[in-house]
C-alpha cells in the first residue's frame, strides 16, 4: 500500500449528498424542526418553493456530516447550521474543539438537490 494516504491522517476532507426534494414538500413540523434552526427555516420559508432550499440545506448538512468522519468527529443535524452570506452558503458549527474551515456548495434543480463541502483543519 505505498504511496496511498490514509483518509484520518489528512487535514482534509469532502462530503457530497443528493436529495430528492419531494421528501421536503411532504414532511411535517417535527421533521423539519429535528433538522433545523429558526434561521435556516426563516429563509426557507421565505422562499415561493421552500422545499428546495430545505433540501438543499439538508445534502450540505449531510455532506459536512460524512466529511467530518475522517475527523472522528460525529455530528447531529442540529450541530450544523447552514446561512447565506450574500449569495454564498456558509456553514457554521458548534464548538468542536478544533477550527475548521468549510467550503459548500449548494444546488437545485428539477426533483433534486445536493450539496458538497470540504472541511480542513485550520
Amino acid at each position: 500500500m505505498d504511496g496511498l494516504i490514509e483518509p484520518f491522517k489528512m487535514d482534509f476532507s469532502l462530503g457530497i449528498d443528493i436529495q430528492m426534494i419531494d421528501v421536503f414538500e411532504n414532511s411535517n413540523e417535527n421533521f423539519i424542526n429535528k433538522i433545523f434552526d429558526e434561521e435556516e427555516k426563516r429563509y426557507c420559508f421565505s422562499k415561493s418553493k421552500p422545499a428546495q432550499h430545505l433540501a438543499a440545506r439538508f445534502c450540505i448538512k449531510e455532506a459536512v456530516i460524512k466529511a467530518m468522519t475522517s475527523f472522528g468527529k460525529q455530528l447531529n443535524y442540529k450541530d450544523i447550521i447552514v446561512i447565506m452570506e450574500g449569495n454564498n452558503p456558509t456553514v457554521k458549527l458548534i464548538d468542536l474543539g478544533l477550527e475548521f474551515a468549510i467550503s459548500c456548495s449548494l444546488s437545485h434543480s428539477g426533483d433534486f438537490a445536493i450539496g458538497s463541502v470540504m472541511v480542513k483543519i485550520k
